[in-house]
């Protein structure tokens, strides 16, 4: 049976010393939240017979039965190690359940747990992967997928009970269809089809990251529909001004790829239009529909060698498979988005083409990063929320570092906006929003609860800011090194919120929410040498009205 911990102190933040391997060191347990912190003992010299250890040191105070656990995934990040897994019945995985330990120089830092209550189990005798696949395109209505489908056994929770199922995600051209389906494996019958696009609403040249901030005017529009009523990507001068020589580094595409429009490298596999240049003149105006190949490829490349310049590097690297990237101009896509199951990102036509803008580029980037990271992101709403502002937050800071000149930072996506916003500038989404947890929330939005966590690091963005110049009469006021002249206060700001950021991605389970994840912000802040910053991280939480713990 699943150990429980008494309602009365889910409320309570607990001090206890607890037995096991941090005997005699002082921990903090969250009661009710599935979580402990402190320092918990050593993660030894196996991870994953240390991270066993532990979790079955606190199971009592995470709630959880450990065997049901399996431990699958080490990963090391830029301040310690990681072991994930999830809860398994018959060997099947369950879908939204998580644990994690983490290790900070050796010494695990915080155990997280949380399984599923529900009854459920394996199917006795399931049907083939081969068989889920065929019953899962008759209900889509496919005969040809793009990709062959990436596969996967979960239990999933179905009216109150786990039902085994196959998920088989289905993406197709002709029709247009992007569904996850879930197959019973026991029956062969659909148990649920799910739409799970994660959208943005929406040598080359290239935009860098787009005409409105380059030529900074707000009132630049893509010519109109041409002569015959089509939505054509039209040639423009004006917006030709607008185009920047980006290198394109380490391609790896044999020529007949290159002709068949793929461009692969070491951190973006881009799918796009036929006829690329073999010899590498890749300069296309925005009307060729090779542009928006160019586009994905340029700044998904830049953004991870930026991430290497951080300290992602090696087996801490975020991402580190290329990513996969659809920019074939695709009628009644004209969202882009993310699909997990196949760990793919689509560009979306019509208006401003998406990949045009080299932030709506970011923020799809960014889902991947996330599930990247924390495995099935997205398990409770404040969880899809923190997804949305973390796109938005990633392309508003990254161009703000020193690519932007201080125009247009907190309106993301201007470029792409001009074809369906009203606002005078036209945005996506703004990261400069008042927004206030709890008062503002809609709890049916992902992407308008996302401009509350988006505003929460533009705060805290702005306290990361230098500190002042030293008084002309002491020589000896000591700055913080990163701070010294020459510096460019605005890309050190960014450096360093997205290096927090990021890692504490790590210390995340897929249904954080946002009193967890500010939680996690601030033990990252110990993680990276720099605990004077958990206060920040407090200041702009609070000013945000955000919860301080799970």
């Amino acid at each position: 049976m699943k150990r429980t911990i008494p309602i009365l102190l889910a409320a309570f933040v607990t001090l206890a010393v607890l037995p096991g391997p941090a005997a005699g060191s002082a921990t903090i347990t969250f009661s009710g939240s599935r979580q402990v912190r402190g320092d918990l003992g050593d993660m030894g010299a196996d991870p994953l017979d240390g991270a066993r250890t532990a979790l079955d040191a606190f199971a009592d105070e995470l709630g959880v039965e450990p065997s049901r656990f399996s431990l699958d995934e080490v990963r090391r990040s830029i301040v310690g190690i990681h072991v994930r897994g999830v809860e398994r019945r018959g060997g099947v995985p369950v879908e939204n359940t998580a644990v994690a330990v983490h290790a900070v120089d050796g010494r695990i830092v915080q155990i997280d747990a949380h399984g599923s209550d529900l009854r459920g189990s394996a199917a006795g005798v399931a049907i083939s992967r081969h068989a889920a696949v065929t019953a899962a395109l008759a209900h889509a209505g496919v005969a040809r997928t793009l990709l062959p489908p990436r596969t996967q056994r979960l239990l999933v929770a179905s009216e109150g009970r786990l039902v085994d199922v196959w998920r088989v995600p289905v993406l197709s051209l002709e029709p247009a269809v992007a569904l996850t389906v879930d197959v019973d494996a026991a029956s062969g019958r659909i148990v649920r089809a799910v739409d799970d696009r994660l959208h943005a609403e929406g040598q080359a040249t290239v935009f860098d990251p787009s005409p409105t901030v380059t030529l900074r005017d707000t009132t630049l529009r893509q010519p109109g529909v041409d002569r015959l009523g089509v939505d054509t990507d039209l040639p423009d001068e004006r917006l030709n001004r607008a185009l920047r020589l980006l290198p394109v580094r380490d391609v790896a595409s044999a020529t007949q790829d290159l002709l068949a429009g793929r461009l692969h490298g070491p951190y973006v596999d881009v799918y796009g239009a036929p006829g690329l240049d073999p010899f590498g003149g890749w300069f296309y105006q925005r009307h060729d529909p090779r542009f928006e190949t160019l586009m994905a490829y340029t700044h998904i490349d830049r953004i991870q060698r930026y991430f290497q310049s951080l300290g992602f590097v090696g087996s801490a690297a975020i991402n580190a498979e290329p990513q996969w990237v659809i920019t074939h101009r695709v009628e009644g896509y004209d969202n882009s988005f993310f699909q997990p199951a196949n760990d793919l990102i689509l560009f979306g036509a019509g208006g401003v083409d998406d990949a045009e803008d080299a932030e709506v580029v970011l923020h799809e980037l960014g889902h991947a990063i996330h599930y990247d990271q924390v495995p099935n992101w997205g398990g409770h709403h404040q969880a899809g929320a923190m997804g949305e502002g973390f796109g938005d937050f990633l392309a508003a800071a990254y161009y703000a570092g020193s690519i932007s000149g201080g125009f247009g930072d907190t309106c993301v996506a201007d470029w792409d906006a001009t074809s369906y916003s009203p606002a005078n500038p036209p945005c996506l989404r703004r990261v400069d929003t008042a927004k206030r947890f709890p008062q503002n929330m809609t709890n049916n939005s992902v992407h308008a609860d996302g401009e509350i966590w988006s505003g929460f690091f533009w705060d805290l963005r702005q306290l990361l800011k230098c500190p002042a110049e030293p008084p002309e009469d002491d020589p000896e006021w000591e700055t913080d090194p990163e701070c010294k002249p020459p510096r460019n206060d605005s890309q050190i700001q960014s450096d360093r919120v997205l290096k927090l950021l990021l890692t504490s991605h790590e210390f995340l389970t897929n249904g954080a929410t946002f009193g967890r994840a500010v939680a996690a912000l601030r033990t990252a802040a110990d993680a990276i040498g720099r605990p004077e910053w958990k206060a920040l991280v407090d200041q702009a939480a609070k000013g945000r009205g955000l919860p301080l713990n799970p």
